[in-house]
This record gives C-alpha cells, structure tokens and sequence, in this order.
C-alpha cells in the first residue's frame, strides 16, 4: 500500500528566448524589435485580439517589494508588445529578444508537446514574413547568441556573447521554506547539466577556456540565489511571482536550463525536476547532494564532456563521479514513485528513460547518445564536420555550426534537415499531437483562460493570459477582473458547454460558484506612460441593455455588480 503525498501537482510551463537577425540588418535589437512589431494579427490565424496586460508587471522583483527590474527604465518597456496564440501561448517582446511562453502544461509529456507547438508557430510567422513581404528573419533557439563583432580563429574568446534564456516554470506548495528549497534544488541544477543541455562551442566571460563544454548557461551564472535574470543570473531565481493563490502556490522560476532541440532533454529536465520538487514537499530529500563550492563545480561539470570529472560533496568524505551521484537520484526517484505515486505512468516513464540515459553515459556510449541528448548529438556533429574540412574547434566553422543547430527554421534548418532524419532520434511527441496542440490549448487552467476570452472578447479589457481575465466598466473608471487562483484547474468540456453560453453577467456568477475562479472589482490600472495605455473602451453602459443586444458580453454594469454582490459577499 502506498503512502499519502502532500505534493501538489507540478504544473509547468516553458518561456524560450530567441536569438533573431533579420537579413541585412548588423543589430541583433532591431531585429528583434522590428519581428515583434511587424506581426500582423491576421497571421495568427487568431478568433480574437485582445489587449495584453501591461508586461513590465512580471518583471517586479518580488510580491512583497515594488522595486522594478532595471528593463523597467528601458525605453522599450514603453510600449507593450504581446500576441495571444490560439493555443494559450504569448507571444512578445521581452527587452532586446522576442519571447515565446507556452501554455501551462499539467505533465512532462504534456509540455513537450505544447512546446514544440510554439517553436511551430514561430516558424508559420516567420514564413508569412517571408510570403507577404520578402523579408527574411532568422530565429535561433540557442541560449547563447553571436555579438555584432564576429570571432576569428585567432582571437576566438574576444567578445563575450550575449546569453538567451530558457526558464522552467513550475508550481511548489506554499508551504515549502525558500531557504529549504534553494538548498535542496541548487545541487539538482548542476549534477543534472549532463541530462540537461544542449553543449556550446567556446567560453564567456574570461571563464575557463574550452572547445566545447556541455551548458550553454553555466559561464553566465554568477551567484546562488538572487532575483535577477540579466545580471549576476543565479543558480536559483527568487522570482516569487505565484500567478496563482499566493497563500497555497509559489511558481518556482528555473533560469539555469538550456532550450532543447532534441524532445528527450525536454522531458527529462521537466519530469525530474517535478519528482524532486514533490520529494522536497513530502520531505523525502535530505542534504546528501550538497556541493561544496557550488560556482566553480557547475563551471567544471560544463567542461567534463567526458563526464570523468569527481566532485567533493559536503556531507561524503571521498568524491564522486558526477554519473554516480545521477544514479544516486534515479534510485531515490525511482523509491519515492513506487512508495508515493507508483500510479503515475508518466513520471515512472521519466525514470525508466533517465536510466537508459544514464547507463549509457556510465559507459561513455557516445554514438548510443546521439539523438538522445542534445550536447553529445550537436558534439559529435560538429567534431565530423571539423574533421573533414580539416578544422579545429578555435575555427570560424565550429562557432557557425554550433549556431546553426539550433536555427528554428522547421524546413532548412540544421537541425530539421539533417538531425531529425537519422532513425536514431528519440521523440516523445507525435507530429500529430503537435499539429493539434497548435490549435487548442491544453486541458488545463490555460483553456479556461482562452475560452473566456474568446467567448467574452468585447468586454475584456486585457488579460495576463496566466492568471486573470479583466472587464472594463469606463462608466465607474473601475474594472472587475475574474481571477483563476489554482493552477491545477482541469479542462471539462461539459461544463465549458454550460458555461460559455451564457451572458457575462450570468457567466461570472456561475464560474464562481463552480469554484473554477473569483471576480474582484478594482481601481483602473493606468501604464507608467499614459500615451501608450491600452485603449478605455465604454463596454458596460447603462444606456445598452440585454434586451437592446444580441451580443452575449454587452451587459448592463448594474446586473452584473448587484448579481455578484448579492451571491458573493466575501469577495466584495
């Protein structure tokens, strides 16, 4: 009989970075700029447009604190760039980068699926670029971009290159004690680097020199634990942001993992940091795994392609090899599963694949890797390229290939043209679950969020596309916004069919009592910069009445206020 788990379910979802150079354009910024902006709405192939939320508001340090992110004094956090997918994911302009966030997924398999959707949807924008102007974009699902000023042979560690993140996201119960998380997920973050990433050619900022190491992020992670994203990246990002209940759900932000070409790293990172993180909640793992000098270890385990490499662990007298301390965690996986969730197939098939995985790496089985992990596959590529142009690693060719690998482009790219063909690859999702996941959203808190959306698009005002929907009353200058607090809220498609046809009013009375989500009257949110505030649209009027319309969203203000206050007091 198997033990009760107080571990929540991990939702999760994936945000990738992209690197973007349009052709004849030097600026990596414009690029980037001018591919956001330049999108047309009919592209998308979207039912709806709705105003986004203002984004500068995910980068706030934390709950509990106003100090903004530095991007926040950018001028081009001045005006808001955010493209609603139909399959919930966001599309966006994050700084100097176009960022694309998934819908949030409710299992491992689940989020490569909807993942590899969105890498699609880049390329069909990228595409109708090309088909409807003639401009030709290049996006890169690397972590690690080239600068303007190009590497030579003889000077190959000149200029640092900037870095692209990829960040895990996934929920953690309340309950867990930050300091007890950090403690317990950092060792995780560097031991797991070989299951991981996707290998780069060359070093960063004046670390270590290598010819090719295994992380792209580890030479631009300086710290333990800190806030930041930019600058001084940490280990462990306290980013306490929950999008969620507050009281019962933190949103653990992971920045140290690399965007993945192959689905197999994907599902690995993901699953396993879900049992891990369900360990910690039901108080499974102790500190066995605690590294002494963590920086310095993560920056040698990056180097040691020939995983050889011992490291020194606080609480072990002797050192251990870095797949020996890989298969203490697949054991105590693999106990906690059978003892906690022996049920759970997808999670027991994370293991099962983890150690396949590392066995093979046990042996140093290089060619049995390939296709498997992303840094043995892109390795192994580049060193036969290499080897018959007659090329060393410090060669123009390797930083050029070690790029194209990761070109997104689903028809000429490295990767899709080559790569994907050898029988050897292994995928987790099918091509027809992809092409599907492109059209729906997952049957998760993400469908209810769309669904609402669509069903109601004239009276949104805008929406975090996460968490909350909001509806714009100009006649009051207050708004009401329909909270979604619990991430792990399942799709159920008979009650969508009771729900969405019904009028706003009735709509938001009864999605409450389902305990789907709550609605909370608020003061209008006005921008930092009043120009660019999204646009005030008199939605609820008096003068207008149901009776008046056929549109099922244009209600009067007085029903739906006095509808909500009557059943939901508390709320009010």
């Amino acid at each position: 009989m198997h033990r009760e788990s107080r571990a929540i379910r991990k939702m999760c979802g994936i945000e990738t970075e992209l690197g973007v150079n349009k052709k004849g354009e030097m600026s990596v910024e414009t690029s980037a700029a001018s591919f956001i902006k330049n999108i047309r709405p009919e592209w998308l192939n979207a039912e709806f447009q709705t105003p986004a939320w203002d984004s500068r508001e995910r980068l706030r340090k934390k709950d509990e604190s106003d100090r903004a992110h530095d991007y926040l004094n950018n001028w081009r956090w001045k005006e808001t760039y955010n493209h609603l997918l139909r399959n919930g994911a966001r599309l966006y302009l994050d700084g100097a980068h176009p960022e694309i966030s998934g819908p949030i997924c409710a299992d491992p398999h689940m989020l490569v699926v909807w993942n590899r959707a969105c890498y699609r949807w880049i390329d069909l924008i990228r595409k109708k670029y090309q088909e409807t102007s003639g401009e030709e974009y290049r996006l890169i699902r690397n972590n690690v971009g080239m600068t303007n000023q190009s590497r030579t042979a003889q000077n190959p560690q000149a200029v640092t290159r900037e870095s692209h993140g990829c960040h895990l996201n996934m929920t953690v119960a309340r309950f867990v004690n930050e300091h007890e998380l950090i403690k317990k997920t950092l060792p995780w973050f560097i031991l797991q680097l070989p299951m991981s990433c996707s290998g780069k050619v060359g070093a960063d900022y004046g670390r270590p020199h290598a010819d090719f190491q295994i992380s792209q992020r580890a030479d631009f992670m300086f710290e333990i634990a800190s806030t930041e994203t930019m600058y001084k990246r940490p280990w462990c990002n306290r980013r306490n942001r929950s999008y969620a209940d507050a009281a019962r759900f933190r949103c653990e932000h992971m920045i140290p993992f690399d965007s993945n070409m192959l689905e197999l790293p994907e599902y690995l990172k993901a699953g396993l940091t879900a049992i891990l993180l369900m360990m910690i909640e039901d108080g499974e793992l102790d500190n066995r795994f605690e590294i002494q000098d963590p920086l310095n270890v993560a920056l040698a385990i990056s180097r040691d392609t020939d995983l050889r490499l011992k490291i020194q662990l606080v609480n072990r007298e002797k050192s251990r090899l870095i797949v020996d301390c890989l298969r203490d965690y697949h054991d105590l996986f693999a106990s906690y599963l059978e003892e906690y969730h022996p049920d759970n197939a997808i999670l027991n098939d994370v293991v099962r694949r983890f150690d396949e995985a590392l066995t093979l790496c046990a042996a140093r089985d290089w060619p049995g890797l390939f296709g498997k992990l992303d840094w043995v596959t892109k390795k192994l590529f580049i060193e036969q390229a290499l080897s018959r142009k007659q090329k060393t690693w410090t060669d123009w060719l390797a930083y050029r290939l070690d790029i194209d690998y990761h070109d997104n482009n689903h028809e000429t790219g490295l990767f899709y043209k080559t790569i994907m063909r050898y029988p050897d690859v292994v995928r987790i999702a099918t091509d027809a679950e992809i092409a599907e996941a492109m059209t729906i959203p997952p049957p998760t808190r993400a469908r209810w969020i769309v669904e609402t959306i669509r069903a109601y698009q004239p009276a949104v005002r805008y929406s975090d596309y996460y968490y909350c929907v909001t509806f714009n009353d100009a006649t009051r200058n207050d708004m009401l916004s329909l909270f979604f607090p619990d991430p792990d809220t399942p799709w159920d498609d008979l009650t969508a069919r009771e729900l969405f046809t019904l009028p706003l009013n009735e709509f938001l009375v009864r999605i409450q009592e389902k305990g789907i989500a709550r609605a909370e009257t608020c003061p209008t949110r006005r921008m930092q910069n009043p120009e660019n505030e999204l646009p005030s649209v008199p939605i609820f009027t008096d003068a207008v009445t149901p009776q008046q319309s056929n549109d099922k969203s244009v209600e009067t203000v007085t029903t739906i206020w006095d509808i909500i206050k009557n059943k939901f007091n508390k709320i009010m």
